[in-house]
């Protein structure tokens, strides 16, 4: 490989490495990383999955519903397949033509009758030992994953492991931050009932989730508008609300 390409190949994965990591979320970031995946390796189809519960194959993102949709569905209904394979062994796995493909025979039979897709290569993504899924990639060419393309999809992998596991951090600051912003609203909620009815906090906490479930809505939210309004909705009087109170303790 000459200077010149590896150049270009190095900035081309710089320009794909700022994309990934650009998403707003997990979710985001698989249909991202499988969409550009499939652009990118020029395969045809891509998908980023897990393993569900009851060890279920679970696509997050697919780039083609129809194609891939077939493929999920046989990997479900069999319990087989490469992108299964390879999240079980945890390790890449390929298969050059499907139709003389003998590991995973019902699997095999069902995705070749019902999809153009004859080859398939999964790599088993995983950073700082976090799993992360699978990419799995498909071609309608028998042999399509050669010695060179293999190459170019591992460097890709790693950059979408790499996408990934930054989106799984985020998910979880941005979760963090939204528990923190609802306790804050919470205890907000709470000064403003035992200033209000002159209550314990034990008390203000049994009417938060009292008028929670009497109107079918989230704590934090009744909480939110306690905080903004400085009242329990249909808890208009200090004389209700001490009664609903004493009634809950």
């Amino acid at each position: 490989m000459g200077m010149s390409r590896r150049v270009d190949i190095a900035q081309l994965f710089a320009t794909v490495a700022r994309d990934l990591t650009a998403q707003p979320g997990m979710s985001a970031t698989a249909d991202r990383v499988a969409e550009v995946a499939a652009r990118l390796i020029g395969c045809g189809w891509a998908a980023v999955g897990r393993m569900g519960p009851r060890e279920v194959l679970r696509f997050d993102a697919t780039r083609d519903d129809s194609v891939l949709a077939a493929v999920e569905s046989a990997a479900v209904e069999t319990g087989e397949g490469i992108a299964a394979e390879s999240l079980r062994l945890r390790s890449t796995v390929r298969s050059d033509d499907l139709t003389a493909e003998h590991r995973w025979p019902q699997f095999t039979a069902r995705v070749v009758s019902s999809t153009p897709i004859r080859a398939a290569l999964a790599y088993f993504l995983r950073l700082d030992d976090v799993d992360l899924g699978v990419l799995a990639l498909y071609s309608r060419e028998p042999g399509f994953f050669n010695a060179e393309t293999r190459e170019l999809a591992a460097v890709y992998a790693d950059h979408a492991a790499v996408a990934l596991s930054h989106a799984l951090d985020q998910d979880r600051v941005d979760n963090l931050e939204r528990a923190l912003e609802s306790n804050r609203e919470i205890g907000v909620a709470l000064g403003v009932l035992m200033a209000s009815y002159t209550i314990t906090e034990h008390q203000a906490f049994d009417l938060l989730r009292t008028v929670s479930q009497r109107t079918h809505r989230k704590l934090r939210d009744v909480a939110a508008d306690v905080a903004l309004t400085g009242a329990l909705p249909d808890f208009p009087s200090r004389h209700d609300a001490n009664g609903d109170a004493e009634a809950a303790s």
